[in-house]
């Protein structure tokens, strides 16, 4: 999933947020040499900076979820969603509802996903795959 959210990382970066991205940059390259934990740390920094900074929110809830802090990274992906509505924050918050079995709220993400217009979901299979699979078990 880490994979899946650096590219909004990388362009949606505000020049009057020239720390934040510092922070963002160092935490991407961090985490892809799997130093989640300094990762995090980096991340926590970009947030108390700017608490609603998406940018910062998406790439600490990637990380928070590579933690396996899926409680956590759902705030985060949840808070960046009040100010923008992208189908791959929709699509990470479904999967760690979907890891944590709260199954109702992750097909309500997954749908949500699917539903927005300029949809740059790069992976519709696996969205309907995962809906599917929590909608008809095996």
């Amino acid at each position: 999933i880490l994979s899946f959210l650096i590219p909004i990382c990388t362009y949606a970066i505000d020049e009057d947020s020239i720390y934040v991205w510092s922070n963002n940059s160092s935490a991407i390259s961090t985490s892809n040499t799997s130093d989640l934990e300094k990762a995090e740390n980096y991340l926590k920094q970009a947030y108390h900076l700017d608490h609603n900074n998406v940018n910062a929110l998406c790439c600490y809830g990637d990380v928070l979820f590579c933690l396996g802090k899926y409680d956590e990274a759902i705030k985060k992906y949840e808070k960046a969603l009040k100010s923008t509505d992208i189908a791959e924050v929709h699509f990470n918050i479904a999967h760690c509802y979907y890891l944590v079995e709260q199954f109702d709220y992750a097909v309500s993400h997954y749908i949500s996903a699917l539903k927005i217009k300029k949809n740059t979901l790069e992976n519709k299979d696996l969205v309907l795959s995962s809906l599917n699979f929590i909608l008809h078990p095996l």
